[in-house]
Order: structure tokens, then sequence, then C-alpha cells
């Protein structure tokens, strides 16, 4: 397993803030206490930041893509900041995105069988994917949820091909298909969302629960509507931590 590195003096990496706006920064000097100094290069945001203010830094490297929580200790100019890591590096896929964790409400319409619906509750979410647990009543062949890989991992990462039903055809423990196309609803906290989209992985049935992972079919509407959702939650995961 490859162990994710801070960026060094010289990288470009990109500061994400709280309204998605992005802030291109140069790399000047890491700190052994993981301090980072940095100089902008490109300011995309509407509004400046505040000492104290939280962003996500994404950077990528030989070793892959990764994203951090740090926060701005200070500047000594409009360009020179001083950042402090506060979180651990998280390391990104090619097809990853930042996600989050969430309970809330959705339900998946399967379009090839007419007026079946399955409800449950959000997994995880990112901007492109989401991870559904559903209720799923009267399917007989059920299996034990160690024989689950949607259920271990998430939207993005990839699973070993034995560990999938073949393309098109129905797994014999789970009522849907990998590439059927479906509708998913979710009750998000701005509101409610609904995109089309293709089953990626399908778990197999136990206990009358599945767990599905779908690519979202979306707009860039509405993947900066998940993506600022995204952030939001994690902010609000972080700070209540922290308060603990």
């Amino acid at each position: 397993m490859v162990t994710p590195v801070l960026p060094v003096q010289g990288d470009h990496v990109a500061l994400v803030l709280a309204d998605d706006s992005e802030i291109a920064v140069q790399i000047d000097g890491v700190a052994a206490d993981g301090r980072l100094n940095v100089t902008v290069t490109r300011v995309g945001a509407q509004t400046a930041p505040g000492v104290d203010d939280e962003f996500i830094l994404r950077w990528a490297n030989d070793r892959g893509r990764h994203c951090a929580w740090v926060r701005l200790v200070s500047f000594s100019s409009v360009v020179q900041w001083d950042l402090e890591l506060i979180s651990g590096i998280q390391s990104l896929q090619e097809r990853q995105y930042v996600r989050c964790g969430s309970s809330e409400s959705a339900s998946l319409t399967r379009t090839i069988v007419e007026g079946v619906t399955y409800h449950g509750e959000v997994a995880d979410l990112s901007e492109r994917s989401v991870r559904l647990r559903l209720r799923v009543e009267g399917f007989a062949n059920t299996v034990s949820a160690a024989g689950d890989p949607a259920a271990e991992n998430s939207p993005d990462e990839d699973l070993p091909d034995e560990d999938l039903p073949d393309e098109g055809s129905p797994d014999e423990a789970t009522p849907l298909r990998v590439n059927e196309l479906v509708a998913v609803d979710m009750q998000l906290s701005g509101g409610a969302f609904s995109a089309p989209g293709t089953v990626l992985r399908a778990g197999a049935v136990h206990g009358q629960r599945m767990t599905v992972v779908v690519l979202l079919d979306v707009s860039d509407r509405q993947a900066d509507m998940l993506r600022q959702y995204v952030f939001a939650s994690l902010r609000r995961a972080r700070q209540e931590r922290d308060r603990r």
C-alpha cells in the first residue's frame, strides 16, 4: 500500500473554499509539524479568506491524488499564507471525488422494471456517485453480509472483477444488474435531489437489505450542488469531532 505524502516545495496545489471556489497556490515550504508556507498564484474566490478559515487542500504527486483539511494560521501579505494541517491525508483514486458519509433518506427506481422502487438511505455521497442502503422485500435469494463487496467499499474504489456480476446479467443474490439504468431520489439538507444513474455495483441481499453503488448522470450545476453539500457535511463532521 502506498503511503500518501504532503506536497513539497515548488508543488502547485489547490485550496477549495466552503463556497466551492478554488485558490491556486504554490508550496514555498513544509515544516516537520505539517505547517505549509504558500504563495497564492490565482484567486477564484469571491470573498477573501481570513485567519482560522478552513479549506480542503488538493494535490497530486507520483504517489497519486490526495486531499486534506488545512487552516489559515496567518498571512504576511495578500499572497503569502501560512497553513496548518488539521486532518489526516485522504488518497484519491483516478475517478474518485471527495465524499462524505450521510444518512439522508433515498430511493432507487428501476427503469427496466416498471413500478419497482426500493427505499432506504444514503451511505455516502460524492459529486458523481452515491452508495445506497436499500430495503428489499420479497427477494428470495440472500447471502451473508460477509459476501457483500458493495457493502464494504466506497463508491469510487475498484473491486476485483470476480467480486462483480457479469455485465448486463443479474447476480443470483441481487435483483439489480450491473450497468442497469435507474433513477435516484434523495432528500438532502438543501432539498429534494433527483438524477438518473447507472448501477456500478449491486451488493447481495441479506436480511432484506442490499447496498448499491450508482454512478450519477448529473449536470455541472447538479455536480456543484452535491459538491457543496459534501464539503458542508465534512466541515460539520470535523467541527463536531473537535467539540468532543
